[in-house]
């Protein structure tokens, strides 16, 4: 039997806090019988701190890890391309460089993968492992729990459209170059995939832990760029992203309900949810400002200020 190739990528921008912990927690998965990593490229750009040195110093103690240095930081799809151009695997995950691969993670995006036809896209499952103290992180957690929920409603319906790109699992053929200035490369596939009614799923037992903001301006700032990717994928498309709030309109009856047994899972779930609801309301009109008047740098944002996460559990 002919193993299926495996092969792994990671963007990463002066990453030296997290890029150990990411890219062993990639590196420590055990496989399904009949897979085998190939190799996890990293692509580091524009660095200025470590992350080039601890790439490579890893690479030098793992022949799977291979890493390519650009000069400059030329935004993360450009990233993706070079990882893209140099994959020979059938699969491919990809992981950001601030997040972490819970143990069993990549197992369970390929047991998802089993029976789709490329092209396809399976979506892991954000999680939030510990959340900051205070009103912001209560918020954003929030944030993610009903991302949760809607894409398991989603998942349900066979209508997954938005793809977080936390955590990614994709054919190693059949899917677009995708534009070099486009921010949201997962929302971009997922709607790429719903035009031509390809296969697209979401994987909720194959986790990633990622970062949260440490500050309300630093969650507008996150928020307005993903937001502003958001509209910017809807116009090359035509797809809108598969959000909650797109849910709830979809579907009043079960967004109702799902938003009820999100909040009664929650302490203080009714004030979370009006600073979550005036954040993005607020971050909504920031985004629909920087279409009027693009005077930012859509692809190079600044980096919002964020906690170490802890080396990861790994099936070791």
């Amino acid at each position: 039997m002919i193993p299926m190739i495996l092969d792994g990528g990671m963007a990463a921008y002066n990453e030296e806090r997290n890029i150990e912990s990411a890219l062993r927690s990639l590196l420590d998965q055990t496989l399904p019988p009949g897979v085998r990593w190939g190799k996890v490229w990293v692509v580091a750009s524009g660095c200025t701190d470590r992350t080039v040195e601890i790439a490579e110093r890893i690479s030098a103690e793992d022949p799977r890890v291979e890493v390519v240095v650009e000069p400059e930081r030329r935004g993360k799809v450009r990233a993706l391309h070079e990882i893209f151009r140099r994959t020979r695997g059938d699969l491919v995950v990809l992981l950001n460089s601030d997040a972490g691969a819970q143990a069993g993670a990549v197992s369970e995006l390929i047991r998802a993968a089993s029976g789709l036809r490329p092209p396809f896209a399976v979506m892991g499952r954000p999680i939030v492992v510990q959340e900051q103290p205070g009103l912001v992180g209560r918020a954003v957690g929030l944030l993610w729990a009903l991302h949760h929920e809607s894409h398991l409603e989603r998942l349900r319906r066979i209508e997954i459209v938005h793809l977080s790109d936390e955590l990614l699992l994709v054919s190693g053929v059949g899917l677009p170059e995708i534009p070099g200035g486009v921010i949201s490369e997962g929302n971009f596939i997922g709607a790429w995939l719903a035009r031509r009614n390809a296969d697209r799923s979401y994987a909720p037992t194959a986790q990633a832990a990622v970062q949260l903001p440490l500050s309300l301006r630093d969650h507008l700032l996150q928020r307005r760029r993903i937001l502003y990717g958001h509209h910017q994928v809807a116009s090359l498309l035509g797809v809108p992203p598969g959000t909650f709030p797109r849910f709830f309109l979809q579907h009043p009856g079960p967004g109702v309900r799902l938003l009820g047994r999100t909040l009664r899972a929650r302490r203080h779930g009714l004030l979370d949810l009006l600073l979550l609801s005036g954040a993005e309301v607020l971050a909504l009109a920031l985004a629909g400002w920087d279409r009027i008047l693009p005077a930012r740098e859509q692809v190079l944002w600044e980096r919002i200020r964020q906690p170490m996460l802890h080396p990861h559990g790994s099936d070791r």
